[in-house]
């Protein structure tokens, strides 16, 4: 995305997201949505799980920070919204920033792409 050179918005305060973060121990599958947290602080609970992304439609640049809080050598499988084409296998410790790359109802299958992986250490 290009930008047009106007004035840039600036936040003058602190930024909060109310509902922006979300823990949860998953008994199955769990399939996002975009009124879901930015931020999944997800634990497999036992066994490995998928995770898929929201149907795109217009969403360029949406984006959920993943993270994978088993206490066990646990995955998270996130997968396209077509809940069937694996994106990324998210092991223990790991994290994952998942960004919306497509723009358009014909996306609706892909258009999700990992910008970048890290570890994690909980305490």
């Amino acid at each position: 995305m290009a930008f047009t050179g106007k004035n840039p918005f600036k936040i003058l305060r602190p930024l909060f997201s109310v509902g922006g973060f979300n823990i949860e121990a998953l008994a199955g599958a769990k399939v996002l949505t975009f009124g879901d947290s930015q931020i999944q602080a997800l634990d497999p609970n036992g066994s490995n799980r998928d995770v898929a992304m929201p149907a795109v439609g217009a969403r360029a640049g949406a984006w959920f920070l993943i993270v994978n809080r088993a206490n066990a050598a646990e995955n998270l499988v996130l997968q396209q919204p077509d809940a069937s084409t694996t994106l990324l296998t998210l092991g223990q410790d790991k994290a994952a920033l998942v960004c919306c790359t497509a723009d358009g109802a014909g996306a609706g299958t892909a258009g999700w792409s990992v910008a970048c992986i890290f570890s994690t250490s909980l305490t």
